[in-house]
């Protein structure tokens, strides 16, 4: 794949980020201000211990919530749904409010859908060079992998008061090497938890002050995840069971 990315205008990948990776909690955007930078060995030494950690999981069924603030609006739009993950790159995004929506790719295939008058419905395919990029990124960051084609130039912060051996929660920050990207996006933050063996959340902060908060809650790892639920037909995608 091109390492860089493709020219696009700046409200359609907005909207894009928007379908592909909407959700998360109220504290989040905060936790990396309250951290301090972490040295180059340090960093070095937790990318490689959340690399193999991270690597244990094969599947991840988990809840998301989004809080989407952008300048436009007085309060953050907020929406809740699943994440679904399987090695190796699986993965399924659905809302379920305020409205519902699916997103489901499976060996790179990628269909979209969204609930009309209590029916789903078959979204056209759309750019899916674009929305193949972010996926393809999201399902490394699953395996540890968070530096995907060498595209960011990766720093790290930790909590104050920790030690080398247990750095404690621990917050990425992702910045495109390529002047392109950058344009719309300025960084990832990806927040790590003090184990090294779980994504938290993630940050998506844009070329303004807007920014998007994605928050996983309540992890199911490594439990049995059927195909069907990464398969997406005509009628729709196939009902994922309740927690």
């Amino acid at each position: 794949m091109n390492p860089t990315m493709p020219r696009i205008n700046r409200i359609g990948f907005i909207l894009i980020c928007f379908y592909i990776i909407t959700f998360t909690g109220p504290d989040y955007a905060l936790a990396s201000e309250n951290q301090i930078p972490m040295s180059k060995d340090r960093l070095a030494a937790v990318l490689e211990e959340a690399r193999k950690e991270f690597g244990k999981i094969k599947t991840l069924k988990t809840k998301l919530t989004q809080e989407k603030n952008i300048s436009l609006f007085a309060v953050p739009v907020v929406s809740q749904g699943l994440f679904l993950f399987k090695t190796p790159d699986k993965i399924r995004f659905e809302f379920l409010t305020p409205f519902q929506s699916a997103l489901i790719v499976n060996q790179k295939r990628i269909s979209k859908y969204e609930m009309v008058n209590g029916q789903w419905k078959r979204l056209g395919q759309g750019d899916q060079r674009i929305a193949g990029i972010i996926l393809e990124h999201m399902a490394a960051w699953m395996k540890g992998d968070f530096n995907h084609g060498n595209l960011y130039r990766v720093s790290g912060k930790h909590t104050p008061g920790t030690t080398p051996e247990h750095p404690g929660a621990v917050t990425l920050i992702l910045t495109p090497k390529a002047e392109e990207f950058r344009a719309f996006i300025r960084a990832f933050e990806l927040g790590i938890n003090k184990d090294l063996n779980r994504l938290d959340y993630i940050v998506i902060r844009e070329k303004d002050e807007d920014f998007t908060k994605i928050a996983f809650l309540d992890d199911r790892i490594n439990r049995p995840l059927d195909d069907l639920f990464f398969t997406g037909t005509d009628l729709g995608p196939v009902s994922v069971p309740p927690w």
